[in-house]
């Protein structure tokens, strides 16, 4: 049997809700820290807002973390959501420093 990690808070996944969602980078780094950056995260939550039907309220970029405000119509879909943007923009920011296995 495959073991999950508890999340604290307890993550509660319910259809047609606006969540506010905040994530930060490994280790607290400055990952966000020019423009070309964060234009690589800006371009993976319009691709979400599209991809999952996401009508997204307000975020921001800073440095080490992000929030979003956003309204999701299938809760089940969140972690996939979360997945997709932080998975590809790391990914994105990997190509861009030349960095691999990071």
């Amino acid at each position: 049997m495959e073991e999950f990690k508890k999340h604290i808070p307890f993550h509660l996944y319910l259809n047609d809700q606006i969540y506010f969602v905040t994530a930060r980078t490994l280790n607290k780094y400055k990952f966000f820290d020019t423009d070309d950056k964060i234009k690589i995260l800006q371009r993976r939550l319009a691709t979400a807002v599209s991809r999952y039907k996401i009508s997204m309220y307000a975020w921001i970029i800073l440095p080490n973390h992000y929030h979003l405000l956003f309204h999701l119509v299938e809760g089940k879909t969140l972690s996939s959501v979360i997945r997709f943007i932080n998975g590809g923009s790391a990914h994105d920011l990997n190509v861009l420093e030349k960095i691999k296995n990071r």
